[in-house]
């Protein structure tokens, strides 16, 4: 694991909480929120960019489909910090491949992608991330069992994967 994932791992959670009102004319508060938070746990400016989108989006569709606008209504946002994301509620994994921004991301696509409802658990109870993560950092993400020689030329389909890159620089746009 790298160091920074050891540092990442062992920092105590710390919540952070905000009651905004449930009118658009907050989004301001809900920014200078992330803001603050950002600068107190050193986190990048892009997963900050990005935390404002998703919270921005969630804020915003709250609004329009879960209130009869009433202003009376408030609206809590919880952000949780350093802790390391659990795929089971026994036990914490620490990604092996994915950095600690794209293993929330992941998480997240994943709950959007395949939720928990009245049929059974979501894809993040399965431990669909982990898995994720453990083949992107296994024989599937390092192509170790394809024929990795060329030549590399386009071709239909039904040929078979024809790229000179591994599935990990694939998915994450990166070589490795």
């Amino acid at each position: 694991m790298g160091e920074g994932l050891k540092k990442r791992a062992s920092m105590p959670v710390k919540k952070y909480i905000l009651t905004m009102k449930s009118d658009l004319t907050d989004l301001e508060k809900l920014r200078s929120f992330v803001e603050e938070i950002r600068e107190k746990l050193s986190f990048s400016k892009k997963c900050q960019f990005e935390t404002n989108l998703a919270l921005e989006e969630a804020f915003s569709n709250i609004l329009s489909y879960g209130f009869d606008k009433h202003p009376d209504h408030f609206i809590k946002i919880t952000i949780t910090s350093a802790s390391p994301l659990r795929t089971s509620p026994t036990q914490a994994y620490s990604p092996s491949y994915f950095t600690w921004e794209e293993w929330a991301f992941l998480h997240v696509a994943c709950a959007r992608l395949i939720p928990t409802d009245e049929n059974g658990p979501g894809a993040v109870e399965l431990g669909v991330p982990e898995f994720i993560d453990r083949e992107m950092d296994g024989a599937f993400g390092h192509a170790a069992n394809w024929y990795m020689q060329g030549p590399f030329a386009s071709a239909p389909p039904e040929l078979g994967y024809q790229s000179q890159l591994t599935p990990r620089a694939v998915y994450a746009g990166r070589k490795g």
